[in-house]
């Protein structure tokens, strides 16, 4: 449910506080958060059981309970990679790999001119949630 600048993916009881309700959204620039108060005081680092609930719901998982796969080995410069790092989730245009370091441009959006691209991210491998977009391969 779209509210003004951000959409509500889901509800989720407090579990201290009887009749409170916590929202997890999406903001307009694609970051997921949660509105209680955990979420919000730690900046999404304080591991919110809401966004876990939520995750747990919604992101695949991998038969080692891992949240996600993604096959690093496959991966082409251009691909499109979704990644949660502290509780913001971006996209990442890939450029190269570097032992468990992953190398792109974060952008704003799929349609985004390479012109405008955002700065290069280092992030962690495991902090990439899955392939949004492959890259077709040279012939």
């Amino acid at each position: 449910m779209a509210r003004g600048l951000y959409t509500v993916l889901a509800e989720f009881p407090s579990r201290s506080r009887p009749g409170v309700t916590y929202e997890v959204r999406q903001g307009g620039d694609g970051v997921v958060y949660c509105s209680c108060p955990k979420w919000r005081f730690q900046q999404g680092r304080g591991g919110c059981p809401h966004l876990t609930d939520w995750k747990t719901q919604h992101l695949p998982k991998t038969a080692a309970g891992d949240w996600h796969h993604v096959d690093f080995g496959s991966l082409l410069p251009g691909d499109i990679l979704e990644v949660q790092d502290r509780g913001l989730v971006f996209l990442l245009r890939y450029t190269a790999m570097d032992g468990r370091q992953v190398h792109g441009q974060e952008l704003l959006d799929l349609g985004q001119a390479p012109s405008s691209l955002r700065a290069e991210r280092v992030v962690d491998a495991a902090d990439v949630v899955r392939v949004i977009k492959k890259t077709e391969a040279p012939r």
